[in-house]
């Protein structure tokens, strides 16, 4: 619906919002972003939580905060098997985008290899791209 005072500019019509679904920004790895689409969009809370926390995973691990980093991942956990009761097709895709199990089997890895987790580790594996420069 356009503005009949101002020829060109777009008016949103109740119920429309601007605001694109969380699944998106969540398909792409973008965690923060998923999780404010889906606190504007009024998502359900356990979904929010469980975004929040995969968000607060990527930044403790950008910023070598390992400990936090296994704190958010609990979290994640735990939000996931909350969300599970209330919303299985959303906890399913969580789950097939960023499964707990794969995440706790990395971080046991990471132990015993003495390696560190990286950033590009907590994208989904479709999200992740091999450039060449």
């Amino acid at each position: 619906m356009t503005d009949s005072a101002r020829p060109g500019t777009e008016v949103a019509l109740p119920g429309e919002s601007g605001v694109p679904d969380w699944k998106t920004f969540a398909r792409s790895g973008e965690w923060r972003r998923a999780q404010a689409a889906a606190s504007l969009t009024g998502a359900d809370p356990d979904i929010v939580a469980a975004l929040s926390s995969l968000s607060a995973l990527q930044a403790d691990v950008r910023a070598r905060k390992y400990p936090a980093a296994r704190r958010s991942l609990s979290a994640y956990e735990d939000a996931l098997s909350e969300l599970n009761t209330r919303a299985q097709g959303e906890a399913a895709l969580l789950r097939s985008l960023a499964a707990p199990e794969v995440l706790t089997q990395r971080w046991a890895r990471w132990r015993t290899e003495a390696a560190r987790p990286t950033p590009a580790s907590f994208r989904p594996s479709s999200a992740r791209r091999t450039t060449t420069r």
